[in-house]
């Protein structure tokens, strides 16, 4: 994620459980517009509440099972939350490893939060690659990326 980042012309922090960063514990860069992640599935609730809660951070998206969003114990993030803004589901399974024989599982779907966001969220579907072909994500547990475009930063 975060060599498809920089590719595309992002300034990218990534940080990484393995490298002992912890995102949950760590002080937020400064000037974050971005923070893109696939959270471990029992630690998406504090991820997702981190990641909105970093001062001047415009977007959050989140890599998350389709279904993540239906317990009522996290409507605060979705329903009753004005700055998520979509919901966009991969239309093809993620492949977590490139020596995975069987068929993958799970359906994932990009939540995105964003600050600017107003009315109702939408529901979009992402045809195509699914990310973990650029890389293979379950390598990099609980790896966090906060990104920031060169050109111009995110207005806040």
């Amino acid at each position: 994620m975060v060599a498809a980042l920089r590719q595309a012309g992002f300034d990218v922090v990534g940080t990484d459980i393995a490298e002992g960063v912890d995102f949950l514990h760590q002080a937020s860069p400064a000037d974050i517009g971005a923070i893109i992640t696939n959270p471990p599935y029992v630690l998406a609730r504090e991820f997702i509440e981190r990641a909105l809660a970093v001062e001047g951070n415009r977007i959050v998206a989140m890599l998350l099972r389709t279904d993540y969003d239906h317990a009522a114990s996290r409507a605060h993030l979705f329903a009753e939350c004005p700055v998520f803004a979509k919901k966009v589901v991969l239309t093809k399974r993620i492949r977590w490893f490139e020596d995975f024989e069987g068929s993958p599982s799970f359906n994932h779907c990009w939540m995105i939060w964003d600050r600017q966001h107003r009315g109702p969220p939408t529901l979009a579907y992402a045809k195509g690659i699914a990310l973990s072909e650029y890389a293979p994500l379950s390598r990099q547990p609980r790896r966090c990326v906060q990104a920031t475009p060169k050109s111009a930063r995110l207005d806040r």
